[in-house]
Parts: structure tokens; C-alpha cells; sequence
């Protein structure tokens, strides 16, 4: 760009380093010799050749600076080609306005503004009045990703790093790429179990613990089934015991089925006397119908006794 005195000015690229990229304007005046003044731009490292003879100070220059913790983004603005990425400063008449746009690259998100900018906060479109050198620093992380968790049965999820626990908290972001473990678990005195993980989680099978890559947005179901149990009935002195839902039929002496832990197993007893129950039906004592919600393999016993024999008074039975 010329000053209109026959120096131009000629844009050149800064230092990069790992982490942020910091770009500045290099202003280059035709003459023979080379000496270096930092007074006439603040915003700008100048190069002056035979400075004693500038007398016009260059117009103010907007200065885009990209900070990468973990990710990386594009600035751009609507005037003074700044395209950052590769362009990252420019120069802009005094008093006009420049609106910068953070675009976060896949994967990454936008963190916030902050030098010149820092006014517009999170916000990742900003729009700067340059009425004096400004520099605008954008600041890019390591996006978020979803993970989602759905239930079946009666259980719970929860993960590593904390964000999940479900029921309740059943979805929660994680930084991308991060390892998030998701663990399925019951209660001690549930009748439940764990059976598989579902969705983003099937190549975990049955393991109840589950390491996922929050590399992209994930839905996960776990399934919770009904553990089974055993209940054995013993029947002794000429009775028999079935049972409802169907699987133990008038047992006349041990017999044994599975159930669901925590259903209600009906043991009916049947035969002309009956004594009581004992074992783990104790509780329904002597009455023929014994309703249970057993969550563990359990053992009953139902005891019968003979008609006992009438002798009437004039010695006939």
C-alpha cells in the first residue's frame, strides 16, 4: 500500500510458536538505507528505510492474535482482510469499524476474546470501532462432545469424569477426545443385574464398565434384566404343594423352580390336614396360601398331618 509520497508499505508474517500464532505488519519504506523505529505504529514491527525523511505516520492497523489450547479456529472480518488463519493484520481507515467472526474448527470450540476484544466476551462475533492500534486475541479449545445414556430395566450408569448419573443426570459434555468411563451398577438388594450395553456402548458387551472416546457425540443404552432365582418346596405327611406363576405342580415331596427375584411366587398347599409352613415361608404360618417376593434362592417346607381317627361313645367310629 502506498503512503502517497512514493513508500509503500509491504505486509510480511511474524513468529509462530507451538500453542499461538501471533502475526504482525511489517512496513517497508523504498530508500537506500535500513534502520529500525518502533514509534510511528504500535500495533506494528516497522522497517524503515531513510526514516528521516517519513514524516506521515501510517493509519492505524487491527492486529488478530489465535490462541490454541487444544484446538484451533479461523478469524475473519468483514473489511481489512483479515483472514486469521493465514492473514492475521491489517489496515483500516480511522474510525471504521471491523467486525471479526471466531469460526472454531471441527472438534474445537470458541473459548472467548480477550486484549482489544476482551468487551465482547464469549461472543464469537465482535465488532471493534479503530480509532487507535488494536489487538484482538481469539482463544480456541478442545470442544465438547455429548454423551447420553438411556435405561432399561432398573439400574444406574455413572461416569469418569463426573457429569453422569443416571437415573437423574443422564446427559453430560466431555472434553473431545478425552476417555470417558461409564459403569453400570445395582444396589445390593436390588433384583436386578446388569445384562449388556446398547447404542455407542455395544462393543463393551456385558462388561459392566465401559471406556468410550468422546470424539464425537455418543448414545448409549444399558440394560438391566430381572436376576433368577431358585425356590425349593419340601412336602411332607401326604400333602402337595404347586405354585403360581406355574413351575412347581403338586410337589408331594422336593421340588425346586426359577423365578424372577423380587416377583410374587404364590405357594399353595393342598391335603386333607395341613400343619404350616416352615423354612422361608415360616411367615404365612398355617394358612394354605402363602403369597412371596423373594430377591434370593429360598427353601420352604409344608407340613401335613392324617385325618385323625372319631371314636363316638357307643364304641363305633
Amino acid at each position: 500500500d502506498s503512503l502517497g509520497d512514493g513508500r509503500r508499505w509491504h505486509a510480511g508474517l511474524g513468529v509462530a510458536s507451538s500453542r499461538s500464532t501471533y502475526f504482525s505488519a511489517q512496513p517497508r519504506l523504498a530508500g537506500n538505507s535500513t534502520r529500525v523505529c518502533r514509534a510511528l505504529c504500535p500495533c506494528c514491527a516497522l522497517v524503515v528505510e531513510d526514516w528521516a525523511t517519513a514524516t506521515q505516520a501510517p493509519v492505524p492497523c487491527n492486529t488478530v492474535q489465535r490462541n490454541a489450547n487444544g484446538g484451533d479456529g479461523v478469524v475473519s472480518s468483514n473489511i481489512g482482510g483479515i483472514n486469521c488463519g493465514a492473514a492475521c493484520s491489517a489496515q483500516v481507515g480511522v474510525g471504521a469499524t471491523v467486525t471479526l467472526t471466531a469460526t472454531p474448527n471441527a472438534g474445537a470450540n470458541f473459548v472467548g476474546w480477550s486484549g482489544s476484544a476482551a468487551v465482547c466476551g464469549s461472543n464469537p462475533i465482535c465488532a471493534l470501532v479503530i480509532n487507535a492500534p488494536q489487538t484482538a486475541i481469539a482463544s480456541f479449545g478442545a470442544g465438547n462432545q455429548s454423551i447420553s445414556v438411556s435405561i432399561n430395566g432398573q439400574g444406574q450408569v455413572t461416569s469418569a469424569p463426573t457429569g453422569i448419573n443416571c437415573p437423574g443426570n443422564c446427559t453430560a459434555s466431555f472434553s473431545n477426545g478425552s476417555t470417558v468411563t461409564l459403569t453400570a451398577s445395582v444396589p445390593a438388594l436390588s433384583a436386578f443385574r446388569f445384562d449388556s450395553w446398547g447404542g455407542d456402548g455395544a462393543v463393551c458387551a456385558s462388561n459392566p464398565v465401559c471406556a468410550l472416546s468422546a470424539n464425537a457425540p455418543r448414545q448409549v443404552t444399558a440394560t438391566f434384566v430381572r436376576r433368577r432365582i431358585t425356590v425349593t418346596v419340601s412336602a411332607t405327611g401326604g400333602g402337595s404343594v404347586s405354585s403360581i406363576p406355574a413351575g412347581i405342580a403338586n410337589c408331594i415331596s422336593t421340588c425346586s423352580a426359577q423365578f424372577d427375584a423380587g416377583s410374587t411366587v404364590t405357594l399353595l398347599a393342598n391335603g386333607p390336614v395341613f400343619n404350616g409352613w416352615g423354612g422361608g415361608a415360616v411367615v404365612c404360618g398355617s394358612n394354605t396360601t402363602c403369597a412371596l417376593s423373594p430377591l434370593n434362592d429360598l427353601e420352604a417346607s409344608a407340613s401335613f398331618g392324617s385325618v385323625p381317627n372319631l371314636i363316638f361313645a357307643n364304641g363305633f367310629e
